[in-house]
């Protein structure tokens, strides 16, 4: 629990200070979100080798080595304070929530990921009940669940190098948009290697719009909230994803491909919501 309460200020905060000014932002939050997927896809796989041969008290050692090691690497990181943020913890939170809340930018592009990442913690769920009953294997769930985090490494690689004319805002749009789409095509039910297949898909469309989400979260923040705003998102965006697991636990009894459904309706929501995003005047 307590590893949980203190996440958002390491992952959210940190990124605010991904791309300081006259940098190529863009770029920067798309090798952030990179990142962020490698280490999606590495980490489970860690667990996945030493859970089984050493068990899972090592795996969660190892993973407390982990974090130890980032946290003397922080003082390596070049991060320039800003010299408006000298407001109290709790003021700054404070403010931050202000930003998000009051700011219609902001406010729309946090609702677009917060529902974005209930949608995907559903997704866990529904693996699990769509391996039982294709191959009577709940461990089966995580050719899914792979597919999806090896689908949005790909196009995070991409990302950085990609050409698109489209802005963030229409990014976050289509991004989402594709996700969802190809979400509920892995619901229909053709075959669970067809389900693995769309569910990468699926992982592929959401790198783009993810790494303009942090763009428009930087470029639309107040300078002395800048990361107060990123901690205060990534903590809606954690709580939704659990929030979005237990929602899916609870339903565990449905058809698991209903719930992957849901998942895939839930990113369309998400994606929608950016059409209240206010227009260039």
């Amino acid at each position: 629990m307590l590893s949980g309460l203190l996440n958002p200020f390491g992952f959210g905060g940190l990124s605010s200070f991904v791309a300081p000014a006259g940098t190529d932002a863009r770029r920067a939050y798309a090798l952030d979100a990179l990142s962020y997927n490698l280490s999606g896809v590495a980490g489970p796989a860690l667990v996945a080798l030493l859970a089984p041969t050493l068990g899972p008290r090592w795996a969660l050692a190892a993973m407390a080595a982990i974090a130890l090691v980032s946290l003397a690497a922080y003082p390596l990181l070049r991060i320039e304070r800003r010299e408006a943020e000298r407001k109290g913890l709790w003021r700054s939170i404070g403010a931050g929530l202000v930003a998000l809340s009051t700011h219609r930018p902001l406010a729309t592009i946090t609702v677009s990921g917060t529902l974005v990442e209930f949608g995907r913690g559903i997704m866990p769920i529904a693996a699990i009940g769509i391996a039982l009953l294709a191959t009577g294997d709940a461990a089966a769930s995580a050719f899914i669940v792979t597919a999806f985090a090896i689908g949005a490494l790909v196009g995070a690689i991409a990302e950085p190098i990609r050409r698109t004319k489209l802005s963030p805002q229409a990014t976050m749009l289509v991004g989402f948009g594709l996700t969802g789409l190809a979400t509920l095509a892995a619901a229909l039910d053709l075959g669970f290697w067809w389900t693995i297949v769309l569910v990468g898909l699926s992982g592929v469309f959401s790198a783009a719009p993810t790494a303009a989400m942090l763009t428009l979260r930087r470029t639309e923040s107040p300078d002395d909230v800048v990361a107060q705003v990123f901690t205060v998102g990534s903590a809606l965006r954690t709580t939704a994803s659990a929030g979005g697991t237990a929602v899916a636990g609870l339903l565990a009894g449905l058809d698991p491909l209903l719930l992957l459904a849901a998942s895939g309706a839930v990113w369309v929501v998400g994606a929608l919501t950016m059409l209240a995003f206010p227009r260039a005047r």
